[in-house]
């Protein structure tokens, strides 16, 4: 691509320079320079985006805490499990 680039400039300065206007190439050349900017911009703002998640120990904390224990033996009660792995069993019910 570079060489049919560079391979059009040149043949469009000389046929510039012998009194013809050739608007194909320059219309390649704004083209490519586009897609480079757009290319630099979508990186860029990828870039922003992203962001490492990272484990917040005071807020893993929190929310420990905030847990309603109150509803844990409920929760055990209606959800059977199996005494040697605790993998769920099934609803009561069924």
């Amino acid at each position: 691509m570079m060489q049919l680039t560079i391979l059009l400039w040149v043949r469009s300065k000389a046929d510039c320079q012998k009194g013809k206007r050739m608007i194909g190439p320059m219309i390649c050349i704004a083209g490519i320079v586009a897609c480079v900017v757009g290319s630099v911009h979508c990186w860029l703002t990828y870039r922003d985006a992203v962001r490492t998640a990272r484990v917040d120990p005071e807020r893993v904390r929190r929310f420990v805490e905030s847990a309603p224990l109150h509803l844990l033996d409920e929760l055990k009660a209606r959800n059977r499990v199996c005494e040697c792995c605790g993998a769920p069993l099934g609803a009561q019910g069924e």
